[in-house]
């Protein structure tokens, strides 16, 4: 439970919560990855709903990233002020790590990124979300970061570009 709520405590409890339902009898800790409902509804309604929305949709835009480089993120959203609202997300302490301690690269809280990219789902049609995996991994591609392009390619249902990819790697 620690490693899958990385420390955080509300996470701890609402797993707690989520481990004494009878959709979780007879499972092990071993078993629970912390995409449920209890965890995701609090992450969603009490975070993220809380925002102005022009954040909820970089945050849901975004959601589709391991590391938010804010160069990649302002081309992924169309938006030149990827930094400053990541660092403001980072001053909130809104789920948000950095990954360096001199550039403003970060990361989401595992559990946020599932619970973001959950909505993304609920928000956006297959096809658009297909477009932006694929968006992302030509950015990274771009930006030389190979294996990263191939995941987010793959990731987003865009074989024959990971093939390509693959094949020219």
């Amino acid at each position: 439970i620690w490693e899958v709520t990385e420390g955080w405590a509300a996470g701890i409890q609402l797993t707690g919560l989520s481990l004494s339902t009878s959709e979780y009898s007879g499972w092990s800790l071993q078993q629970f990855d912390g995409g449920d409902s209890f965890v995701t509804e609090f992450l969603l309604k009490e975070i993220l709903a809380t925002l102005p929305s022009s954040t909820q949709d970089f945050l849901i835009c975004t959601a589709i990233l391991d590391r938010l480089d804010p160069s990649i993120c302002d081309i992924l959203t169309n938006r030149s002020d990827s930094s400053d609202t990541l660092l403001e997300l980072e001053r909130l302490g809104l789920f948000i790590v950095r990954l360096h301690s001199k550039e403003p690269i970060f990361r989401y809280h595992h559990l946020f990124a599932e619970s973001l990219q959950g909505e993304l789902k609920n928000r956006y049609a297959k096809d658009v979300i297909c477009s932006m995996y694929q968006k992302a991994a030509t950015i990274y591609r771009e930006n030389g970061d190979f294996i990263s392009a191939i995941e987010l390619a793959m990731k987003g249902q865009s074989y024959e570009l990971a093939e390509e990819w693959i094949n020219a790697f």
